[in-house]
């Protein structure tokens, strides 16, 4: 709890620096953090960018936004399921790029869904962590002036999408 405490502190202290971010870089970051749980749960990850335009962007706010939507989609994968799957997809044109987490995990129950980006909030005993995680893609979302939404059908999985203005 007190990781997820520090980080939301440094966050909200941050000054946003934008850069151009090669997507592919950040999304084998992430994915080489989880390998050794993507093996042990037989979880799929397919890649996706569609870059016309470079993406420019504060590139810590970025890898966090994706590691904890990631992460969730781990922790959340549905054991009964044959295949499991991740989908992480980036897109950049001149004026906006957005990044996607799909997955075919849990899904989120319809009573828990208007709760999941409170702080704290954890959906289900499958939960690790303290319930920051959500909360903190919501502060950093809104922090780099992006719009968050997403879809999610109980037990057929989950889609995050974040819009970010590209400049």
């Amino acid at each position: 709890m007190i990781r997820s405490l520090e980080e939301y502190m440094v966050n909200a202290q941050r000054q946003i620096q934008r850069e151009e971010i090669d997507g592919n870089e950040l999304i084998e970051q992430v994915v080489d953090e989880y390998e050794e749980q993507l093996t042990e749960k037989g979880i799929t990850v397919l890649r996706e960018l569609h870059m016309s335009a470079p993406w420019v962007t504060d590139r810590h706010s970025a890898y966090q936004i994706v590691k904890h939507l990631f992460a969730n989609a781990v922790i959340f994968s549905d054991g009964e399921k044959k295949e499991k799957k991740i989908m992480v997809r980036i897109q950049a044109t001149r004026y906006n790029s957005s990044i996607e987490v799909v997955d075919n995990g849990l899904g989120i129950a319809d009573g828990d869904q208007e709760k999941i980006f409170d702080v704290f909030f954890r959906g289900s005993s499958q939960s690790q962590g303290m319930g920051m995680g959500l909360f903190l893609v919501n502060h950093l979302t809104q922090k780099i002036k992006a719009k968050l939404t997403f879809n999610s059908i109980p037990k057929m999985g989950s889609c995050f999408r974040v819009n970010i203005p590209n400049y």
